[in-house]
């Protein structure tokens, strides 16, 4: 005669169980610490682990403090392993990975913190930026999404399905983020200088020339002062001095003027491209004043001039788009 098990044993089975699974991730985690905290202050920090492993670090310190937590690597290690009872044919959910921000994002992916990537680096930072369904792959519409520079457009014309075809290991049509990397071509295409790093600054520079390119002056007042030869408040495509992408972007009307406020409006648009690019102000804004001066900042002098549109030494939102 068959007898059911009684309740609290199986509460009691549940309850050895849970506590012997969380006890060996316990154990792993401490044999992980032990490994590599060098200084013994509890926690792994970036120059105690493995350079060739850096991305496996990245991934670990999920709130970027360089340092990995007991609870970060605890989560890491959970997140590998099914828990018990799970089914084996099911593909457990992945982990939440931190919300892309176009630039603003540049920090997660500059693994020394160098103001540069690597082509590596690189690669993961443009993974993430076509990864539109955050699935961890690229699927071939993603993969149409890699961005060229304009001045290299050439090399859009069938990149994504020369990805897949060369990168595609496995056959099942989609670039995991072990398959995939940055071919060579495009990752030349965005460093300028042929230093071998693609630079936030290029980066800034590139997507401002998507974003129709600076016109050389740094407000709308001054356009009109230089450009607008008969004074009557508005330039004719005769009078405009910039390029015609730039003239196509600021949407002149059916009459072909462009206005001192379609100026302002794009200058607007580039200033929240420099500042949103570097996140100035929140990010660096150390005393609450909603400005930043150069000593909060402490980053590339290049970047903060760029931004430093009347040149006063401080950025706020009151900064127009900088010269070119």
């Amino acid at each position: 005669m068959f007898t059911p098990p009684r309740p609290r044993l199986i509460l009691a089975l549940l309850l050895s169980s849970s506590s012997a699974f969380a006890q060996s991730f316990d154990e792993k985690v401490s044999a992980f610490v032990a490994k590599y905290d060098r200084n013994g202050n509890g926690q792994v920090e970036r120059n105690e682990f493995p350079n060739e492993q850096k991305a496996r670090f990245h991934e670990m310190d999920v709130n970027k403090d360089g340092w990995i937590s007991r609870q970060e690597a605890r989560e890491f290690f959970m997140a590998e392993k099914d828990p018990p009872g799970a089914d084996p044919k099911k593909k457990p959910p992945m982990r939440k990975r931190r919300e892309f921000r176009g630039l603003e994002s540049f920090g997660d992916y500059d693994l020394e913190h160098e103001g540069r990537f690597d082509r590596k680096e690189f690669s993961a930072y443009l993974f993430a930026m076509c990864d539109r369904n955050n699935d961890d792959q690229l699927d071939i519409e993603e993969l149409q999404n890699i961005p060229v520079p304009d001045k290299k457009g050439g090399l859009r014309d069938g990149l994504a399905r020369r990805a897949l075809k060369d990168l595609d290991k496995d056959g099942d049509r989609f670039l995991s983020a072990e398959e995939w990397l940055l071919p060579e071509e495009i990752f030349q295409a965005f460093d300028d200088n042929g230093d071998g790093f693609v630079s936030k600054d290029e980066l800034i520079q590139d997507q401002l020339e998507r974003a129709g390119g600076l016109v050389g002056w740094t407000s709308a007042d001054e356009i009109m002062t230089r450009m607008d030869a008969n004074k009557d408040g508005k330039l004719s495509k005769e009078e405009w001095q910039g390029t015609k992408a730039l003239w196509d972007r600021l949407g002149p009307s059916k009459e072909g003027f462009v206005t001192k406020e379609q100026l302002e409006r794009h200058l607007a648009y580039l200033q929240g491209i420099l500042l949103a690019a570097n996140d100035f102000v929140q990010r660096y804004d150390k005393n609450g004043d909603r400005r930043v001066t150069r000593e909060e900042f402490g980053g590339s002098d290049a970047v903060f001039d760029r931004c430093d549109t009347n040149h006063d030494g401080i950025l706020s939102a009151e900064d127009g788009a900088g010269r070119r």
